[in-house]
């Protein structure tokens, strides 16, 4: 910062006039490159140069953005139906979107990986990181896996029509992502209604293109008062049971409501 020796910002503090998650990330990246390198690590900082990524949902096809936006490189947008990025979820950084790619389970291609230097560090975090999910372990109340029905899970490339199909079988009205045996999404009659009304093609448009990334989700200790108050908070109709990080049953919200109507003043 200005002014101040050895002291860093990144993200929306800053001065700089676009705020973004991913631009922050980039930001970090340069900034611990000049740490690592005024502590001694063999490496040449370079300049912060901002690359802003963006997802489009157009009703159809998702649209991916990127453009270089450092003024005088002159670089064009590229624009893409195929995720541009990987893992294709929210938050993009070179480093930290793999990190929580491969927390979730969600590895790169070969195509996808990106050749990248990357400088080793020998100490361990002494705690285990797990995807967003509430493990509360409490017992007090009914237990989601009482009112939990069993999860119909599909895979990130299965098409629409496969999952729509499925969905129609079981009756149910949402599926979990699941990647290496990891959610990584959930897909809704809701998204597939919005892909359909797009006129996308059923047998062509795959799942990780219309699911909801990294959603939220609870694990099978969860009590149902946890899981009804998160979701009332969130506006979730569908949420996803956990073992580990393995999904094994999806909760709706009308389910929940039913199991505490005295408690919460609600009756359906």
């Amino acid at each position: 910062m200005r002014g101040l020796e050895d002291v860093f910002a990144a993200g929306d503090i800053t001065n700089f006039p676009l705020k973004q998650g991913g631009l922050a990330a980039q930001q970090a990246d340069t900034v611990a490159a000049v740490i690592a390198a005024g502590a001694g690590s063999d490496l040449a900082p370079e300049p912060f140069r901002p690359v802003l990524r963006g997802l489009l949902l157009t009703g159809g096809q998702p649209r991916y953005f990127r453009q270089e936006i450092t003024r005088g490189l002159g670089e064009a947008a590229t624009i893409s139906p195929e995720p541009l990025w990987w893992p294709p979820g929210k938050i993009v950084g070179r480093y930290l979107a793999p990190f929580l790619g491969a927390v979730a389970g969600v590895e790169a291609s070969a195509e996808q990986a990106e050749s990248q230097a990357a400088v080793q560090v020998e100490v361990e975090l002494e705690f285990p990181v797990r995807p967003a999910a509430i493990d509360t372990g409490g017992t007090d109340g009914r237990s989601v896996a009482e009112l939990m029905v069993p999860a119909l899970v599909v895979a990130p490339e299965d098409t629409l029509a496969e999952v729509s199909e499925k969905m129609r079988a079981a009756d149910i009205g949402s599926a979990a992502v699941a990647a290496y045996g990891h959610l990584v999404g959930i897909l809704t009659s809701r998204d597939l209604l919005r892909a359909f009304a797009g006129r996308v093609h059923p047998s062509e448009a795959r799942a990780r293109e219309w699911m909801t990334a990294e959603p939220i989700a609870v694990s099978v200790q969860a009590t149902v008062e946890e899981a009804f108050l998160l979701m009332a908070e969130r506006g979730i109709h569908h949420l996803p049971v956990v073992e580990g990080e393995r999904p094994i049953g999806m909760l709706g919200f009308r389910q929940a409501a039913q199991a505490r109507p005295a408690r919460f003043g609600l009756g359906f």
